[in-house]
């Protein structure tokens, strides 16, 4: 997958539902090359196919979900395939079964569409890639400059500090020593988080207690990752500087020729934070990321079709995450998962937010 991933067309499967609908707005917000597909216009969908066509949508219509015929017609001129259903039972709008996500990717495997995104037959997935290159992600985790490094050993968590040394298209470079237990549990579990933050400072505190933080970042990576011989990282140090040191290291510290590793595949995220304005009008940017191959959920809770518009949500967000809507919207970017809104909701209309 291009890390650029706003350069393919992007066909998202049941694109007026409940996730397709603010997925495919996200991704036209965005400038991407969109192509809504839906089974039939209808007076429930119609809006929602107006609204999305407005901004720069494709519409595309195949009848029924498990019609292999049409959906290989329309996904002929498709790069990337969305499945972005949601629930069990039935064969109608929104409401998919397993057997139609089947045929959905028989489909897209007749005319070899590029990458095919599933539903994962009942969890929401999103975006793909992000709109962040390699280079960017890596350049936001050397303005922090030592990271904590944890990775699993039997049922604990084992965490130390360590830092990136380079970059290029095969991911996110790092070191160690082939002896110590950070090494050997990579090689054993081939995982790796990775986190940090810009400023650790506490500038006062309010009259509550409340601390007050300068404005800052962290990062935050889960990746997977691959062993590179001495032998490749002294070629690629050939062209690529940053990873000169590296082989500087190996001749130093000859227990470091086993020792460099490579993140692959990845994902992560950029939480900024402006709790007092500092910089911008509202507190927090949720900015989702991916490499390799990989993909991520959007951030913030997720606002379902019960919600009734009556406005709590929107009175007791103090992130400025909520738009007025039918449905109300999060705007996942600035949602802080503070959970303020689940529990004032009425109604229960809001579902807690998915992993990364």
């Amino acid at each position: 997958m291009s890390d650029n991933y706003l350069d393919l067309r992007i066909g998202v499967v049941d694109g007026t539902g409940q996730t397709g609908y603010p997925l495919s707005e996200k991704l036209l917000k965005l400038g991407a090359q969109v192509i809504v597909i839906s089974c039939m216009r209808t007076d429930k969908n119609n809006d929602k196919l107006e609204r999305l066509k407005a901004q720069g949508a494709e519409l595309e219509f195949c009848g029924a979900y498990d019609n292999v015929e049409i959906l290989s017609e329309i996904f002929s001129e498709i790069d990337t395939i969305v499945v972005a259903r949601q629930g069990q039972a039935n064969m109608t709008e929104n409401n998919m079964t397993e057997n139609i996500h089947t045929e959905i990717l028989k489909a897209a495997r007749r005319v070899g569409v590029r990458q095919f995104i599933p539903s994962e037959f009942g969890i929401d997935v999103c975006l793909i890639g992000g709109n962040m290159t390699i280079k960017e992600i890596y350049e936001y985790a050397e303005e922090i400059g030592v990271l904590v490094f944890s990775t699993i050993s039997g049922d604990e968590v084992h965490s130390r500090v360590a830092h990136f040394n380079g970059y290029d298209d095969d991911g996110i470079y790092f070191r160690t020593m082939f002896n110590k237990p950070f090494c050997r549990q990579l090689m054993e579990t081939e995982k790796v988080t990775v986190c940090g933050i810009t400023d650790t400072t506490i500038l006062d505190h309010e009259e509550d207690g409340t601390p007050i933080f300068p404005p800052s970042y962290s990062f935050r990576l889960i990746g997977e990752i691959k062993n590179v011989s001495p032998e490749v990282i002294k070629e690629k140090a050939k062209t690529n500087s940053d990873l000169i040191t590296a082989v500087n290291d190996i001749e130093k510290y000859p227990a470091m020729a086993e020792g460099n590793f490579v993140i692959h595949r990845g994902k992560g995220e950029i939480f900024d934070v402006d709790f007092d304005c500092v910089n911008r009008d509202h507190k927090l940017l949720r900015t989702r990321f991916s490499f390799g191959g990989a993909s991520f959920n959007p951030p913030g809770v997720r606002i379902t079709d019960k919600c009734i518009e009556c406005g709590i949500c929107k009175k007791v967000c103090t992130f400025k995450a909520i738009e007025e809507g039918s449905p109300y919207k999060v705007v996942g970017e600035r949602c802080d998962d503070c959970g303020s809104c689940l529990l004032a909701c009425p109604v229960d209309a809001i579902e807690q937010s998915l992993t990364i």
